[in-house]
């Protein structure tokens, strides 16, 4: 259990650091009403997106989300990203062509990716040892990638059985 809290944590404090370096390129993480009004315009024009499959808009997107009728007369402009990092005290770094990057992709990313596709769905990939990124289409990368399938469980509540 210490092991996992660890894990969680070290995640948290890698996605502070990756959006601390995108904020400075031009990238930032809506939360609370700011994302909701995001998925409401996007809602309002014909997608309904899975909110959790996206991380990041372009900043300047948050002169107009806590509006969404702002956020619908700039909507043909808005892109959503989905982050992948690599922390910066990882114990094999990635290396300079960015292989040894895992992550994971859900089924509610590629859902979003499906939906809205590489024009309004991008990937950000993140190196935070050498404070790089690339913005991507998923055929940037998918072809030049080895996957595989696995389940990701949230338990909700097992208290019925106890």
């Amino acid at each position: 259990m210490k092991q996992e809290a660890q894990n969680y944590n070290s995640g948290k404090k890698q996605e502070r650091d990756a959006d601390s370096y995108l904020l400075g390129h031009g990238y930032i993480r809506p939360i609370g009403k700011q994302k909701s009004n995001i998925v409401k315009t996007f809602a309002n024009k014909g997608y309904k997106l899975k909110p959790r499959a996206f991380d990041l808009v372009d900043h300047w997107v948050s002169r107009y989300w806590d509006n969404i009728k702002d956020l619908e007369s700039m909507f043909e402009f808005i892109i959503l990203y989905e982050l992948k990092s690599a922390g910066a005290n990882r114990i094999k770094p990635i290396r300079e062509d960015w292989q040894g990057l895992g992550f994971t992709y859900s089924s509610n990313e590629d859902y979003n990716w499906e939906l809205l596709g590489d024009e309004k769905y991008k990937f950000i990939f993140v190196d935070c040892l050498r404070r790089r990124h690339l913005v991507l289409k998923k055929s940037d990368w998918i072809n030049n990638s080895r996957s595989t399938p696995t389940w990701s469980i949230f338990i909700k509540s097992l208290g019925q059985l106890q």
